[in-house]
């Protein structure tokens, strides 16, 4: 669309749509999040052995994700990294 000036109305209606999409796209990746978080609990099956440091790493790059999250929906972006357990 060039720039041209959106009425009132349209602009109501473009946000509007914003709106709706960030629910649908919000629902469906908290879905995914919180199913893959819910595998994560299969890791403390009794056919899996560990160390206390690697549950601690786990626990801890789950805790920093969230704390990013909630920092970039209030418009506070950071930068994510990759995850690596500690050697047993």
């Amino acid at each position: 669309m060039a720039n041209k000036s959106l009425t009132p109305a349209e602009k109501a209606e473009r946000e509007a749509a914003k709106a709706a999409n960030f629910v649908k796209v919000a629902e469906a990746r908290m879905t995914k999040a919180l199913d893959a978080i819910a595998k994560l609990r299969n890791l403390g099956a009794s056919n899996y052995v560990s160390t206390q440091p690697q549950r601690d790493a786990i626990v801890q790059a789950l805790e920093a994700a969230v704390i990013r999250v909630g920092q970039s929906l209030s418009g506070k972006v950071e930068a994510t990294g990759g995850f690596t357990l500690p050697k047993a």
